[in-house]
């Protein structure tokens, strides 16, 4: 798809947007349009992004966004040929043809691409039989979940949080708002690189997720850009090694009622020592001195990950829909 350059043009997009929202995302926030904007415009360090548009008159039916491993990015040989997607067509249009049209346009953006394995997210039963008509198969299961802070014991978060301390007296937990230092900046890289890494996948193909100072910067401001406060509780051991680390992304002005809850990951050495939970109740705590309009946390889970489920169920995170992971290799793709 050219660059979309006009207003009218940007105008009909925004309009899909909050009908896809309405239709589909009504628990979650919904994402102004300046902010949406420059997220579509944004070039990510670790990937390429392009655009299909399927109109209906003035109005867009179907859009879809392809995401392609950037050559030359930290970890694109790992990535190379994985490719992801995210299609949607308003209720309204469906089965008159626009998801017929636009999904070989997305076959053939992977293809120029030279994409091995592309996978999407799908919720809704038509959705999901879509995909496995066309011979997708299903790798993995997120489910999200929201907390209401209005309904949080309070009493209870600040004991699991004094029992973090108590017991991992010799570890230090340390807040970070907004962009490690410059001199942290490449051991904060590597860290978040392997605690990344931990996340468990289930069974999806997939590539390793690479930090380097310059994409953490990179990220820090876009999010700065978007007006976005990116919160992080660090867990380092007494060598100084970071083993642990929880993050939260608030939007004061353009959300300010939500918080949306990132990595929570601990690694292998310093797993069973209630760290995880000890972070999570520090960062409410945090959130609700700093943040006090926030009334709802968001959040999501690979189903498979009991013990993160486990804190987030203890914490009163309640889920409100569960999505599937979908993969399939192009060279077996139904086109139609």
């Amino acid at each position: 798809m050219p660059p979309l350059r006009r207003a009218e043009e940007w105008a009909a997009i925004h309009r899909f947007r909050r009908r896809r929202h309405e239709e589909s995302r009504s628990e979650e926030p919904f994402e102004p349009d300046g902010l949406a904007k420059l997220d579509m415009q944004r070039e990510e360090p670790s990937n390429i992004s392009e655009m299909l548009v399927a109109r209906d008159g003035d109005e867009v039916a179907g859009f879809a966004t392809i995401w392609i491993p950037r050559p030359g990015a930290a970890g694109y040989e790992s990535n190379r040929g994985i490719l992801w997607f995210d299609l949607y067509v308003l209720r309204e249009s469906r089965g008159r043809g626009v998801g017929r049209a636009i999904f070989p346009q997305v076959l053939e953006v992977a293809q120029r691409h030279e994409g091995r394995l592309i996978g999407t997210n799908a919720e809704e039963p038509e959705g999901v039989a879509t995909l496995e008509g066309h011979g997708f198969k299903r790798r993995s299961e997120a489910r999200y979940s929201r907390l209401d802070l209005l309904a949080l014991d309070w009493s209870r978060v600040a004991a699991w949080a004094a029992e973090g301390r108590q017991r991992s007296p010799e570890r230090t937990l340390r807040l970070l708002v907004g962009s490690p230092p410059a001199d942290e900046l490449e051991a904060h890289s590597r860290s978040m690189t392997e605690l990344f890494n931990t996340i468990p996948w289930d069974d999806i193909d997939h590539g390793d997720i690479v930090f380097t100072p310059e994409t953490v910067i990179e990220g820090g401001e876009h999010h700065e850009r978007l007006g976005g406060v990116m919160t992080r509780h660090l867990v380092y051991e007494p060598d100084g090694r970071m083993t642990a680390g929880t993050e939260m992304l608030h939007f004061p002005d353009a959300q300010p009622e939500h918080a949306h809850q990132w990595l929570t990951a601990v690694h292998r050495t310093a797993q069973g020592n209630g760290i995880g939970r000890w972070m999570k109740c520090e960062m409410r705590l945090h959130l609700r001195r700093t943040f006090p309009r926030v009334r709802w946390v968001l959040t999501d889970n690979a189903s498979s990950n009991s013990h993160k489920l486990k804190i987030n169920i203890e914490l009163g995170f309640l889920p409100y829909r569960v999505e599937g992971t979908y993969q399939a290799a192009l060279a077996d793709l139904s086109r139609g």
